[in-house]
């Protein structure tokens, strides 16, 4: 049974098939903020960043064993309560590959083993995933801000766009867990992958992972220290979808993790959620 109202989540709930889950932001939260040329939005992922040092391995939400693109992984509830006016969101992270920001010498993208396009259920029928290419630095940069000139990739349609927008990191050093959004080329809505990407400008060191981010719900506290809560069940039309996609060859390294939003560069927060598998 796949729960889409409300009694059939308490019955899941009744069932045992639900996992609640609790994820924490670092303490002290600082990353770099984004400026215009950098996309404008800061984003920080909050997965297992309990401490005040971001760590270099993300992990997310642990799901329970059975749990693919093919079944059914429903979001019952989000809550967050951070210290910063800010939108909280739950989503998935397809990892894409790496950029290395320390050369302006040829395709400075390496693609992941894993293949796009990456399908899930959708609509009743497993489709193509697209959305927005997020950029997770592993290793801090230094000495010069890099600028990415161009890069490749493929739209929300399948088609192949060069992205002639130019990118510039918010400062020389950005630090560790700093997170950013590749802007899209106009009319692109979404991206289903990421082939190449040229510097104009490298770094001395830096390293940022690339992910495909899946956007699945959303929270936006409106006062500091006052919690807000999405309520999938009573409060939408549906529980959205959160199972994790797959890839064409290969196996996807997905994370489900809760990511924050705005323009700070300092953040802490913390979440909860509760996830309603079909039997």
């Amino acid at each position: 049974m796949i729960p889409t109202t409300a009694q059939e989540v308490l019955n899941q709930q009744a069932l045992g098939q639900e996992q609640p889950f609790l994820i924490n932001g670092i303490a002290t939260g600082t990353t770099n903020a984004s400026v215009a040329g950098s996309g404008g939005l800061t984003t920080h992922i909050m997965s297992n960043n309990i401490g005040s040092t971001v760590p270099t391995t993300r992990l997310g939400v642990p799901l329970p064993a059975g749990i693919y693109s093919g079944r059914d992984m429903r979001l019952a509830y989000l809550r967050s309560l951070g210290t910063r006016v800010n939108s909280y969101a739950l989503g998935n992270f397809t990892l894409l590959g790496q950029i290395d920001f320390t050369s302006t010498a040829g395709n400075r993208f390496t693609h992941d083993a894993a293949t796009a396009p990456f399908g899930k259920k959708q609509m009743g029928t497993s489709q193509p995933m697209h959305g927005l290419l997020y950029l997770d630095f592993i290793t801090a940069t230094s000495v010069t801000a890099p600028v990415i000139s161009t890069f490749t990739f493929t739209d929300q349609d399948g088609n192949t766009v060069v992205n002639a927008t130019t990118w510039t990191a918010p400062a020389a050093a950005v630090v560790l867990g700093s997170g950013f959004i590749l802007p899209l080329a106009a009319p692109a809505s979404g991206a289903r992958d990421l082939t190449s990407v040229t510097l104009s400008t490298a770094s001395t060191t830096g390293v940022a992972n690339v992910y495909l981010l899946e956007h699945i719900d959303h929270v936006s506290q409106q006062s500091v220290s006052i919690e807000s809560l999405s309520d999938s069940v009573y409060g939408g039309l549906c529980p959205p979808l959160v199972n994790p996609p797959s890839a064409a060859s290969g196996t996807a390294a997905v994370m489900l993790s809760m990511y924050g939003i705005g323009t700070s560069s300092t953040n802490t927060a913390i979440a909860t959620g509760s996830l309603v598998a079909a039997s």
